[in-house]
């Protein structure tokens, strides 16, 4: 039984909105059925943009509501549960350590600008914008994997490879990273209307997590060693021949 599958089984009774739930698994099908709804956004592969089924620039506030209580829900399973199934498992110290241990690689494979790496490096040192804290997360929760209805209420998650253990901020970065700071803390205070743990530097916390974004890009480009990742990993992470760190 595949990661996804077990996360699926965990979570699929304990949320208050839709998960896949399949029913053949095999190494050459996946099925489950139908999910209500619709993506929120789908990624037209030749403009490299998302069709939207909502207004990007004023997302509704039942969108909010709707999506920070699945969120909540998401975030309050048991860690032992996810323990038990086999998912990673960070503690806060942790996800802090394996941040600085990326920076450090990716700094040593392809140098990091200047201004970047001194961003980070100050990120690093405040404790009081770390999580005390971590939860099971959905790990990839952008507009493709967000499901809604007619009314713009959110109805479920698809897509859950990336679930983990580890910072709640990581299931806000790409809410932000798309609708902007106004929309992340209108989701921060309706998620901890729905009984969500946050803290007074979380949206700090999500900000500087998306500013981390060209490890991911500089972690694929290693994976797949192919050159146009390469450069598309050196232009994010600022790199050139005057101000490279490394």
């Amino acid at each position: 039984m595949t990661k996804e599958k077990r996360t699926l089984e965990l979570i699929a009774p304990l949320l208050n909105l839709e998960v896949p739930q399949w029913t053949i698994c095999t190494d050459e099908l996946i099925a489950y059925r139908a999910l209500n709804g619709v993506p929120t956004g789908t990624i037209d592969s030749e403009a490299k943009a998302y069709v939207w089924e909502i207004d990007p620039a004023n997302p509704p506030d039942q969108f909010h509501k709707s999506l920070a209580k699945g969120i909540a829900s998401l975030h309050q399973v048991s860690i032992e549960e996810a323990r038990a199934i086999g998912l990673p498992i960070e503690t806060a110290e942790e996800a802090r350590a394996a941040m600085k241990q990326k920076m450090d690689a990716v700094k040593n494979e392809f140098g990091v600008g200047e201004e970047l790496w001194n961003r980070w490096q100050s990120w690093l040192q405040k404790d009081e914008v770390w999580t005390k804290e971590t939860v099971l997360t959905h790990g990839d929760l952008h507009a493709g994997h967000i499901l809604i209805d007619a009314q713009v209420q959110v109805t479920g998650f698809i897509d859950w490879t990336e679930a983990a253990v580890t910072d709640p901020a990581r299931d806000f970065v790409a809410h932000y990273r798309t609708f902007g700071e106004d929309a992340l803390n209108k989701l921060i205070s309706a998620y901890a209307s729905s009984g969500g743990r946050i803290w007074s530097k979380m949206a700090e916390q999500v900000i500087e997590l998306a500013a981390s974004y060209p490890i991911a890009i500089a972690e694929f480009a290693l994976k797949s060693d192919l050159d146009e990742y390469k450069q598309m990993a050196r232009q994010s992470l600022g790199v050139s021949t005057n101000n490279i760190f490394r």
